[in-house]
C-alpha cells in the first residue's frame, strides 16, 4: 500500500476511490482522477489518498517441473512476467540464454539427477526443475535378425557394413562392395568399442565422402546406440548432413572446453559397447529421396582416437 497526500485549498468533498473512479469538487471545479484500487478521506481542507500500487502479478517459470528418460532429450521453458533478464542452469553445460523462452538438450545418462533452471529478471526470479530418470549401465542387448531402416519413410532396403575399430580413412573402403546406396537404401556401419578403451579427451571422427560423381548428393548421418535412429539420443552434434560430411566423438569421458566445461553435444561412447553410423541419401529424415542416379555410393573411415 502506497500513501499519496496533498492539500486543495477549499476542496469540500471526497469520496472513495476505486480502478478509475472520480472524485468532483464543485467549489473549486478540480477534478481528480486516480486509476488503480485507491481510497480517500478528509481531514479539514487535507485530502488523503490511498491506493494498492501491488500488479497483482508474480514472476514464474513454467512447467515448474518435468521428467525425461535415460536416454535425455530437448527441455523448453517459458518465463512469464519477470521482465528482461537471464537464464542459469545447474546442469553443467547447459547454455546461458536472455530471452523469456529457454531450451537445452539434455545428454543421454546413466545416472540421472535432477537440474535447477533459474531465470533472474528484473521484475523478479523464478525457478523450475528438471528431472532425469536413470538409466542401465550394462550394454544394449544384442543385435537380434537383421538390422532394418524400413520404419524410416521412403527407405526400402538396408545394407549392413561392420567397420573395425582402426584407422580406415583415406583406404579406399566403399559401400559399392557391400551393395551399393541405391535410391531408398539405408546404410549401418556397426562399430563396437572395445573394452578399455579411451580416447583421454580428444576426439575420433567417422566420415564419408563420394566414391565417384554419382554420390555428390546430400546424405544424413546419425550416430547412436541403436541402428537407424536419428532422435540426437547421444547430443546435438550426433547427426550430421551434407555430401563430405564427418562425426565426432569421444570415448570414456567427453572432451572439455578451455574453461572445463564438457562438451556434450558431441556423442561420447562407452567402451565395450556397439553402435551404429547409420547414412541415409535424403533430404531429410524420411524426407525426398536425394539419390538421383542407380547407385550413390560413399567411401567410409575411422579414426578411433584412442
Amino acid at each position: 500500500m502506497e500513501k499519496f497526500q496533498h492539500t486543495f485549498g477549499r476542496l469540500l468533498a471526497a469520496a472513495a476511490f476505486v480502478g478509475g473512479a472520480v472524485a468532483s469538487a464543485p467549489s473549486s471545479g478540480l477534478t481528480i482522477t486516480v486509476n488503480g484500487s485507491c481510497t480517500a478521506s478528509v481531514s479539514g481542507n487535507n485530502v488523503s489518498i490511498n491506493c494498492d500500487t501491488s500488479s497483482g502479478t508474480t514472476c514464474s517459470v513454467s512447467p515448474a517441473g518435468q521428467t525425461i528418460g535415460s536416454n535425455g532429450g530437448t527441455i523448453s521453458l517459458l518465463a512469464s512476467n519477470c521482465g528482461t533478464g537471464s537464464w542459469t542452469s545447474s546442469r553443467s553445460g547447459a547454455p546461458g540464454g536472455t530471452g523469456t523462452s529457454y531450451s537445452d538438450t539434455i545428454p543421454s545418462s546413466t545416472s540421472g539427477g535432477t537440474y535447477t533452471y533459474t531465470f533472474t529478471g528484473t521484475s523478479g526470479s523464478d525457478s523450475a526443475t528438471v528431472t532425469q530418470t536413470a538409466g542401465t549401465s550394462g550394454p544394449p542387448p544384442p543385435q537380434t535378425g537383421s538390422i532394418s531402416c524400413s520404419s524410416i519413410a521412403g527407405i526400402s532396403n538396408t545394407i549392413v557394413i561392420p567397420v573395425s575399430w582402426q584407422t580406415t580413412i583415406g583406404t579406399g573402403f566403399t559401400t559399392s562392395k557391400a551393395g551399393s546406396i541405391a535410391p531408398g537404401t539405408a546404410a549401418v556401419f556397426v562399430v563396437e568399442v572395445p573394452a578399455g578403451a579411451s580416447s583421454g579427451g580428444s576426439q575420433g571422427s567417422f566420415r564419408i565422402s563420394p566414391t565417384n560423381d554419382q554420390g555428390y548428393n546430400m546424405h544424413i548421418m546419425s550416430v547412436s546406440d541403436s541402428p537407424c535412429d536419428f532422435s540426437r539420443s547421444l547430443g546435438t552434434a550426433s547427426v550430421v548432413q551434407g555430401q563430405d560430411i564427418r562425426l565426432y566423438f569421444t570415448v570414456g569421458g567427453h572432451a572439455v572446453d578451455r574453461y572445463g566445461r564438457a562438451i556434450t553435444s558431441i556423442a561420447d561412447r562407452t567402451p565395450g559397447r556397439k553402435y551404429y553410423f547409420t547414412v541415409l541419401s535424403q533430404q531429410s529424415v524420411g524426407g525426398v529421396n536425394a539419390c538421383t542416379s542407380s547407385a550413390c555410393n560413399v567411401n567410409y573411415g575411422l579414426t578411433p582416437g584412442t
